[in-house]
């Protein structure tokens, strides 16, 4: 069975090839290869004993970026994507929030597992994709803060000790360069008089 991982790299592949304008032969084909391949997900995520609900949320969350970011590529064209959306398709046309934001709340609320990774990444890609960093950016999880160091810590430097440059390699350089520059023009001058 495919890791949950290789096919979320390839749903993300997919938005990278429609965000450097690829070229989209049929929307139809191009729902039916996102609708398989969230499926797919789904299923490998449940097989690899996360909780349904939050399966279903990020999924929910994959649909509403790829609605996004496909019906974005697809407006400089004079193409609707509308008819072909993955949210509709999926979960219909009522329920909850629209917006990434609001469906990336819950996951990056979580903490934890291979949901959260998911969600996390997902959160980095459509905050280099968006216009609209606000809303992205507020639900950007406070830091931990630093733990302090104790004395002997700081005391002793994670760094090696810096060498002291040996000042006997110039000269030795210099005087192997002059030789080697001697022994060139010795054998320059013996080639031209051979001519």
């Amino acid at each position: 069975m495919v890791k949950s991982e290789t096919l979320y790299y390839r749903l993300i592949c997919v938005d990278a090839l429609i965000s450097f304008d690829g070229i989209i032969p049929s929307l139809p084909e191009l729902q039916l290869t996102l609708i398989t391949l969230i499926d797919r997900f789904s299923k490998a995520l449940i097989a690899e004993g996360e909780c349904e609900q939050l399966i279903d949320e990020l999924c929910h969350a994959l649909c509403c970026y790829l609605d996004r970011r496909v019906a974005l590529r697809l407006r400089a064209d004079n193409i609707a994507w509308d008819r072909y959306s993955l949210t509709h398709y999926f979960y219909g046309y009522a329920g909850g929030p629209d917006t990434l934001s609001g469906r990336l709340e819950p996951l990056l609320a979580e903490g934890q597992g291979q949901i959260f990774t998911y969600a996390q990444q997902l959160f980095l890609v459509s905050a280099f994709t968006s216009r609209n960093h606000a809303s992205l950016l507020s639900l950007s999880a406070p830091q931990p803060a630093a733990v302090c160091q104790t004395e002997k810590e700081l005391a002793t430097p994670d760094t090696l000790p810096t060498r002291s440059p040996a000042r006997f390699y110039l000269p030795l350089q210099l005087i192997l360069l002059s030789l080697l520059l001697i022994a060139l023009w010795l054998f320059c001058s013996a080639w031209l008089e051979a001519l």
